[in-house]
This record gives C-alpha cells, structure tokens and sequence, in this order.
C-alpha cells in the first residue's frame, strides 16, 4: 500500500450573527500515537497516514441555546478521550464495526452533556452538533448528529456534501 499523506489546518470564528463562539474542534493525525491530539494553525507540515488513520472532528455548539460552548467542548473532550483510551485492532478492518463504535462515541458524548446539566442546573437547554471524518487507508467512515456537515474537496470538481442535516 502506497502512504498516503495529507496537509490540514483548522480555524473557527464567531460569525456575523452572534457574539459568542460555540465552536470546538479537534483532530488526531495519528491515531497509532493516541497522543497526537492537537489543533493544526498551518497548512504547512506533511503527515503520514497512520495504520489506525487519522481523526478530525467538529462539534458546533446550538446558537441561541444556553451554554452551547459548554455542551461542544463536552463533546470533543468525550470524543478525545474514547480514541485515546480505546484499542482499536479488533475493529479496524471491518467497516461495520467501525459505524457502530463512532455512533458509540457520539452516544457517550450525548450522556456527558445531559449528565453536565443534572450536576448544573446553569447549562440547562444546551447542545451541540458533531461531525467526525476516521480516515482509514483509502476509506473515509463519517459520523455526525444534527446540521454539523461533512463535505468531500477534489480540486477539479470543487465541494461534494457527503452527509444529510439532522433537524
């Protein structure tokens, strides 16, 4: 198998609406380190596709709802914390196992917000949309909830969007 590397960058800003930004996102370039995790401010360094892949994760916290940016970090802590921990060998080659561990983390970060509100009656009302890309070999495997988006670039066709919005 050819490597496969890749440049990313990430970047976030409050937008023409609101006044607080309820955005979080993480990635794991290289999930064989689990200790990888960082935000990428530059497009500039090359990086090798990991046996175990590469995560990239996007929570948006419910503009107009209480604590949006509580629920988001929530979110993206619970997603950090399940792929650092986890051992990933026995699932890595079966696609269907892959869908079912994702929906698993997202189930787990669910818990975690709605656990957050019965300790803090403050963050009642919040929420949070999340969009994870697992790149795995040459596979893209796609998870989200809500209208949080997942979209495909090639250069000569331009955006594809790849997943549907949850109302």
């Amino acid at each position: 198998m050819t490597d496969i590397t890749f440049k990313l960058t990430a970047a976030t800003n409050v937008g023409l609406i609101r006044s607080n930004n309820e955005d979080n996102f993480i990635v794991c370039p290289n999930l064989d380190s689990k200790s990888a995790w960082f935000v990428p401010d530059t497009p500039d360094q090359t990086l090798t596709l990991s046996k175990n892949g590469a995560l990239f994760v996007v929570a948006d916290g419910m503009g107009g709802m209480n604590a949006g940016e509580v629920a988001s970090a929530i979110a993206i802590e619970t997603v950090q914390e399940m792929f650092s921990q986890d051992d990933y060998s026995s699932i890595i080659n079966d696609d269907n196992k892959i869908c079912k561990y994702m929906k698993r983390v997202v189930e787990k970060a669910d818990r975690n917000i709605k656990d957050r509100v019965k300790r803090d009656s403050s963050t009642e009302g919040m929420g949070t949309t999340i969009v994870m890309g697992w790149v795995i070999g040459c596979r893209v495997h796609i998870c989200w909830c809500g209208d949080s988006r997942a979209y495909l670039f090639n250069p000569q066709v331009g955006l594809k969007r790849l997943s549907k919005d949850h109302s």
